[in-house]
């Protein structure tokens, strides 16, 4: 132990056995010096910090009213001007005046003067005028505010030729100015119409430029007489207890207005008979901005205007000088007032000293008897009394200790019974918890719970709630006496969340107590069918965050819950959630044994009929003579009605596959153990046709693998589509029932939404007896499930399907058809249209050819995309290299311009595959709008070799949709567009696919150019 311990454990010991006088006096003494102290180190600088802050505070103060005041005085006129620069009657006389239309720039003249007045009749900024003036200087709009009988309003002050503004030097700087900045002027002093005193009226100028686009048209002036509002900014406050002198001065320093509470004019602006103007030393400025600077007998505030209202205003860093005389009296007199109340404090506090030592010692002696006694209490003895000699606090507190004892003997025995009474408890529901994890029967888990409950805790009603998967109710299951079976009869349920003591604990997940039905704050749902219930407890039946369901009980007895019964139930609940949880899941796990079994069963019996269906019912009987096993046609035994036969299922996975029969030979019948052996033979026999069906299902896997990776093979090295089509045939011509195979492919575009399906190749046995209707025909032609999207086969249902294509149906009806499957031929990113399988004969296509179908059908349609990129990127290349040969044309086009342009559009048609062009400029006539040829190709004969005008208004095809509307129009079906269905089919033909491109200048058509193949390309 070092020193320091040491001293520590003296100091200690010295204060513990110091009597309870000196332990209340030498306090109070040191208290006493150390307030003293704190006064004299802490609270006299504190005080006349105190004083300065409170200038400082008072200067802030104001500083910050005035900011404020200013801020909305520039926020106000700045939105004023910027709503109308920004207007669109703002914006039709910037574009009047770029395009020097006199007519326009007087019309919108009058419109913007009537938008400025509406503004300077709506806006709180004082305007005495706003002006629009154009960049030479002259005004073209100037409204003003007048007085008239009927109060003020604004008169459009216009003049020709207008005045100008020219030198101004305002109108230079907000001319300078970019988009969306302002600049104020500095102040003039503007003598008024009518003026009997001789003083001046303050002026400013605000403005804003005006810009078109990017091209500078004008500004908006704005003439500020801002005296009103200056006079009630710049009004002295006078809630506060300084006498303030405020200067304001403008950017430069030019005093502007002077405010003072204590002047004969609170407030006077610059121009103002009464205006004087005060003496500022110039150490004044020098000063650092917000810091009080002392000259002499009088204190100064500096801040300069800085808001976000002026901060993109040119010019508007006004500045504000804030003066006071001397320490004000009320902050002196604090200082005299703290020191007085502490001398008065000291004495006061030497003579309380004095009369607590001699008080002291009256109350020490019986508490040093109440001591004793309570000493003797702490060691057990809680049998003696006190003795009470005075009805003061000593003797009140003799009474309490008296009934403390009096209280302790009491609650000593009442814990007792608690006790035993909670072991009990804790007994029985330890003991309900390990019967309720014995059952494995929910049903009787819950019922043994709720009656354990009832009888063993003595409650009126007990129930469990188990909440639905939706989590939505909480479902009565379980519930003890009468009642209980009435509310299941019922199938009473109460939602989760809802106003009953089960909605809540489940919704909360926590115990809810109902110590009175009759007069508690917790949500209590009367039950006629229970209508003793005086309290309830819902506790919440959960696994970690799982939620379960919820333990009702019920008593008749008020206050019949205490806290450690939620615990014991809580216990008891847990350990239930845990068995119902149990019970739940080998009740789920028996359940997906019999669904694992019965999908066994149904797997089977889809395997064996479809093994059956392929292999023919007729090639699996066989019947055995006792000499040799022989293929039977469906009669598995003679027929023979004296002799009678035994049957034994041939079973696979429980599902009946096969029928094992035996004929008896009448004169020596087969015992009960023969009989037996005939059923072991069949289950020996179903073993073994198994495995045989499973290998050979296996071995044609294999086959039908070996010829998927084949085909893939081939198909990847295939370079041309058409003899894609031929090996993808020849893979399918081994399927004996398939009859015939069409490609289908998307027209003109690979995509589910192409409106035509061309027969792009059939394949077909002999003799070749389809004939399509047409070479492309619209997708509507066939059954929408014949085109799926997804990548998933389709086996038609023919009835079905064709009831509203009756063409289709009887073009099958005539070949036979009775089976179609078809598959999508879709990648990723492409649908390329279907493979459509035929077939005559009925259920043709088995799972397992249906299987090999769709693999294969991927396998192509990766093959397609393959070539449509690689067709795509040749398509691109030749594109491009066309480009650059237009372009170099393009360059070396000289004065015959009409033998260039046909030279340049029959390079870019020609390697674009296009056969026919016309190309035309557009001019505008007294007739109208007109197309004339400058450069065309039209086949040889063809009806618009002619073509040499287009007439918006007597013309009809795609050249004059393009001159109607200005878009590109494509047209793939001239025959079906709206441009060309007033032209007769042969003219209509004549113009083939094509597609016409305007040619502009801005928003204008200067020329037209149709580029287009026949119908067949």
């Amino acid at each position: 132990m070092n020193a320091t311990t040491t001293a520590r454990f003296g100091v200690l010991n010295f204060w513990r056995r110091l009597p309870i006088t000196a332990k209340l006096l030498l306090p109070l003494a040191a208290v006493f010096g150390v307030i003293l102290l704190i006064f004299a180190v802490v609270v006299a600088p504190r005080l006349n910090n105190f004083v300065r802050d409170n200038v400082q505070l008072g200067f802030n103060t104001e500083s910050q009213r005035l900011s404020s005041r200013f801020e909305r005085f520039f926020s106000t006129a700045k939105a004023a001007l910027s709503e109308l620069a920004a207007s669109a009657e703002i914006a039709e006389l910037g574009r009047a005046i770029i395009a020097e239309n006199t007519a326009r720039i007087a019309t919108q003249r009058i419109v913007v003067s009537s938008r400025i007045a509406n503004t300077l009749l709506a806006t709180a900024a004082p305007f005495a005028n706003i002006r629009f003036v154009r960049v030479n200087g002259d005004q073209i709009v100037n409204v003003r505010l007048t007085n008239s009988a009927g109060g003020v309003s604004p008169f459009f002050f216009l003049t020709d030729p207008p005045p100008s503004e020219r030198g101004q030097i305002y109108l230079n700087e907000i001319l300078a100015l970019p988009e969306g900045r302002f600049y104020i002027s500095d102040y003039v002093l503007r003598q008024p119409a009518v003026s009997r005193s001789g003083s001046t009226r303050l002026s400013f100028q605000i403005g804003t430029p005006i810009y078109s686009g990017n091209v500078l048209v004008g500004a908006l002036i704005g003439d500020l007489r801002p005296e009103p509002s200056f006079l009630e900014i710049m009004q002295p406050n006078r809630s506060t207890i300084f006498d303030f002198t405020t200067v304001l001065l403008d950017q430069r320093g030019n005093l502007i207005a002077v405010a003072s509470r204590t002047a004969e004019t609170p407030v006077s602006l610059v121009g103002s008979p009464n205006f004087q103007a005060p003496d500022l030393l110039p150490q004044i400025f020098e000063a650092a901005q917000q810091e009080l600077l002392e000259l002499g007998e009088r204190t100064y505030f500096t801040f300069t205007l800085e808001t976000p209202a002026n901060a993109d205003i040119v010019n508007s860093r006004w500045s504000v000088v804030i003066s006071k005389l001397g320490q004000e009296a009320e902050l002196v007199n604090l200082l005299s007032l703290a020191r007085d109340l502490v001398v008065r404090t000291s004495a006061l506090f030497l003579f309380v000293l004095i009369v607590l030592a001699v008080v002291v010692q009256s109350i020490v002696s019986p508490l040093r008897r109440l001591s004793r006694s309570a000493q003797a209490m702490a060691e057990g003895d809680f049998n003696i009394r006190l003795e009470v000699r005075s009805q003061d606090e000593v003797g009140q507190l003799a009474q309490a200790l008296n009934r403390l004892s009096d209280r302790l003997n009491e609650t000593l025995r009442t814990l007792e019974r608690r006790v035993q009474e909670r072991t009990r408890n804790l007994e029985i529901a330890a003991e309900i918890g390990r019967e309720a994890t014995r059952l494995r029967d929910i049903d009787q888990l819950l019922q043994y719970t709720v009656d354990a409950i009832r009888d063993r805790f003595n409650f009126y009603h007990a129930q469990i709630f188990l909440v639905d998967d939706a989590n939505e109710y909480a479902v009565l299951v379980i519930s003890t006496g009468e009642a209980g079976r009435e509310l299941l009869a019922r199938k009473h349920k109460l939602a989760v969340g809802s106003n009953s003591i089960v909605g809540q604990a489940t919704a909360q997940r926590r115990t809810f107590i109902t110590l009175d039905t009759q007069q508690s704050e917790v949500p209590h749902r009367f039950n006629p069918l229970l209508p003793l219930t005086r309290s309830e407890m819902a506790v919440p039946l959960q696994i970690g965050a799982k939620l379960i369901g919820c333990l009702d009980v019920q008593s008749v007895e008020p206050n019949a819950f205490d806290q450690e019964d939620v615990q014991i139930f809580q216990l008891l609940c847990d350990q239930l959630a845990i068995a119902i949880d149990n019970a739940r899941l080998l009740a789920e796990q028996a359940q997906r044994a019999a669904q694992i079994a019965e999908l066994n069963r149904q797997l089977t019996r889809t395997s064996w009929r479809e093994y059956i269906a392929e292999r023919g019912a007729e090639r699996l009987s066989y019947t055995y003579d006792l000499l040799a096993v022989k293929a039977a046609d469906g009669a598995l035994v003679p027929a023979d009605s004296a002799a009678q036969t035994i049957e034994a299922p041939i079973q696979v996975r429980g599902e009946v596959v096969g029928m094992l029969r035996v004929q008896e030979n009448p004169e020596l019948p087969l015992s009960r153990e023969e009989r037996e052996i005939v059923q072991d033979v069949a289950n020996r026999v179903a073993m073994v046709l198994e495995n045989t069906r499973l290998f050979e299902q296996t071995q044609q896997a294999l086959e039908r693998v070996q010829q998927l990776y084949q085909a893939s093979r081939i198909l990847s090295s295939v370079g041309e589509i058409e003899r894609l089509y031929q090996v993808a045939a020849d893979r399918f011509a081994s399927h004996e029932a398939l009859d015939r195979l069409i490609f289908l492919i998307a027209y003109p575009t690979p995509s589910h939404d192409a409106a035509f399906l061309e027969y792009a190749y059939i394949w077909e046995r002999p003799p070749e007896r389809f004939r399509p209707p047409a070479q492309r025909v619209p997708r509507e032609s066939f059954p929408e499930a014949w085109l799926p999207k997804a990548s998933a086969p389709y086996l038609a249902n023919l009835q079905a399907d064709l009831s509203a294509h009756e063409s289709l149906r009887q073009i099958y009806s005539a070949l036979g058809v009775q089976s179609i499957l078809i598959t999508p031929l879709v990648t990723a990113t492409r649908w390329f249209g279907v493979m459509m399988f035929h077939s005559q004969q009925a259920r043709a296509f088995p799972a397992t050819f249906v299987q090999f179908a769709d693999a294969l059908s991927d396998q192509i349609a990766i093959s397609l995309e393959n070539q449509y990129l690689f067709n795509e990127a040749q398509i691109e290349a030749r594109s491009n290299r066309v480009l650059a040969e237009a372009a170099q044309v393009a360059s070396q086009i000289g004065t015959d311009f009409e033998m260039g342009v046909s030279d340049l559009i029959e390079r870019v048609a020609l390697a674009a595959n296009f056969d026919r062009w016309w190309f035309g400029s557009v001019r505008l006539t007294l007739t109208g709008v007109v197309a004339d040829r400058i450069a065309a190709h039209f086949p040889k004969h063809s009806p618009l070799q002619s073509l040499i005008e287009v007439s918006l208004e007597s013309s009809h095809n795609a050249i004059t949709e393009v001159l109607r509307g200005g878009q590109v129009v494509v047209v793939n079906e001239p025959h079906q567009h709206s441009a060309l269905k007033r032209l007769d089919a042969e003219l209509a033909e004549a113009f083939g696919k094509h597609i016409v491109v305007p040619i502009k200048t801005g928003n204008r058509t200067d020329a037209v150019l149709l580029l287009g193949r026949s119908l067949v390309q």
